[in-house]
């Protein structure tokens, strides 16, 4: 089973990417800060990490620096997620693995998703 951790202060976002990914056989762990991100980056050790790039207790960009600096989750790709288009260069130079443009399409994101980790499902029959 694929481990996502969904990295966002929305919760309605959260509880939506939590019903799309769950129905693809997936265990979600939801953070809404980047305090909490980093915590349960390292207690949970998921496969694909999908982070907000504007949140409280560190943004996405300084979320993405701390983890890349902790051995156990520095190789965990990353997706950015940002309402704000023009962030996408900084994300991708950041070292992002991909950059998901909000609002989000469920096609698109589990396609993203099976790109950065194939093992995930793009599709359950």
């Amino acid at each position: 089973m694929t481990k996502i951790m969904v990295v966002d202060d929305d919760p309605s976002l959260r509880a939506l990417l939590t019903v799309w990914l769950r129905g693809r056989d997936c265990q979600v762990i939801l953070a809404a800060d980047g305090y909490q991100a980093v915590q349960l980056a390292v207690t949970e050790r998921p496969d694909v990490i999908l982070l907000d790039i504007s949140m409280p207790a560190g943004g996405g960009f300084s979320v993405h620096d701390r983890l890349r600096d902790l051995s156990s989750v520095a190789s965990v790709p990353i997706i950015y997620m940002s309402a704000d288009q023009t962030a996408e260069p900084k994300a991708l130079a950041a070292g992002a693995a991909r950059f998901l443009a909000k609002p989000l399409r469920k096609d698109t994101l589990v396609r993203t998703v099976h790109q950065v980790y194939p093992p995930f499902a793009p599709s359950v029959e």
